[in-house]
């Protein structure tokens, strides 16, 4: 069993049936929709607020969404994990910083402008990740961030994607920030599987990628191309992020792109989030 903190990771994220010891997995998209905004903020939270809206999401309003789920953790862990233990996703995922390099490259060139930023299980330490990632409004126009299952790169090629597709939406600037960090909570989650379960198909990751003078793109991975559902899955998206403008649904099997499953190694998974966004911005 891996230990969390505030600041460090002394976790193995290596072996996936770590992830797997909790019966009933948290549930924290679905549970913080339950809560009612917290009303107290302190000094600094509100001098904080406008650097937030810079980003496209008030700073009252991932505060909120931090704090309705913080605050049923803090109960379930006491009742199935123990006092101060880690709450176990039912997967293990891992944050991915993609660098664009332009079309027309080789999979190894592809693969090379990943850069892993590590694995966690549990979600004290995605939050401990989300809070030190950049939003998606300090990345440059054509770069990307993914969160994909653990063991699973975010390349066509990849063995788990190879038979998949790409599920992309666009989303409106000033939204992109409140809708990938929704995003991101209902893949942990689980909450994309009430469309999917029903064919057998899995979510492999999701991504969010900038783009100069026009919408921003979310994309989700699917594992199984033949049985995706575009107007099933596109109104799921729109029940998990109300309200964001979402639009042009599209869906592109990775197979039309790609004959020959490769083998992509993946780099190791970092001890600690990173300290700064700023290597994000160039």
């Amino acid at each position: 069993m891996f230990e969390t903190s505030t600041s460090t990771y002394a976790g193995d994220f290596s072996n996936s049936n770590e992830f797997n010891s909790v019966a009933a997995p948290y549930n924290p998209y679905a549970r913080a929709q339950q809560q009612q905004p917290q009303q107290l903020y302190t000094q600094q939270q509100q001098q904080q607020q406008q650097q937030h809206d810079d980003d496209g999401l008030s700073f009252v309003d991932l505060f909120d969404t931090r704090g309705r789920a913080t605050d049923l953790l803090s109960s379930y862990v006491v009742e199935e994990v123990g006092q101060d233990g880690p709450l176990l996703l039912e997967n293990g995922w891992a944050f991915w910083y993609d660098k664009y390099i332009g079309p027309g490259r080789t999979v190894e060139e592809y693969a090379a402008a990943l850069h892993n930023l590590g694995g966690f299980g549990s979600v004290q330490d995605f939050w401990n990740y989300y809070n030190n990632l950049p939003s998606p409004m300090q990345l440059r126009p054509g770069n990307s961030m993914h969160l994909m299952k653990l063991g699973v790169v975010p390349l066509w090629e990849d063995a788990a994607n190879v038979g998949g597709g790409s599920f992309s939406v666009r989303v409106p600037k000033h939204q992109t920030a409140k809708a990938w960090l929704y995003v991101l909570l209902a893949a942990i989650g689980e909450q994309f599987h009430p469309a999917m379960a029903a064919s057998g198909d899995d979510v492999c990751g999701v991504s969010v990628s900038v783009r100069r003078g026009e919408d921003n793109v979310l994309t989700l991975w699917n594992r199984d191309a033949r049985v995706f559902d575009l107007s099933s899955f596109f109104d799921r998206i729109t029940q998990l992020v109300p309200n964001a403008g979402l639009s042009h649904p599209s869906y592109k099997p990775h197979f039309a792109e790609s004959d020959l499953k490769v083998n992509v190694s993946t780099a190791p998974l970092v001890s600690s989030p990173p300290t700064s966004a700023a290597k994000f911005s160039h």
